[in-house]
Parts: C-alpha cells; structure tokens; sequence
C-alpha cells in the first residue's frame, strides 16, 4: 500500500479529507482506552508509537 497526502483544496472530494482525519484520531485515541493519563510524558511516548505505526 502507497501512502499519499490527500490534498487540502481539493473540492472534489470534501469528505476523503475529514475523514482520513477521524480514522487518525480514532486508531490514536484507541491506544487509550480505558487508560487515564495525568503525565504528558505517557502521552508523548504513545504519541511517537503511533506515528512510527503510521510511516
């Protein structure tokens, strides 16, 4: 699978954009479930899981 950046003027297709957006943030917060986080060093680590899991 080929990764590609979706284009932000594009008015061709409005949704692609939001919602490659909301299945980013849901495959990031899924990482937290049922977890209470009050150290932002946690978050930051978790932060850099999931982004080397996106590359």
């Amino acid at each position: 699978m080929r990764w590609t950046r979706a284009s932000t003027t594009s008015t061709s297709c409005p949704g692609r954009l939001e919602r490659l957006h909301r299945i980013d943030a849901e495959g990031f917060y899924s990482l937290f479930e049922g977890m209470v986080i009050d150290d932002t060093a946690v978050y930051n680590n978790q932060l850099q899981e999931f982004e080397s899991l996106r590359s």
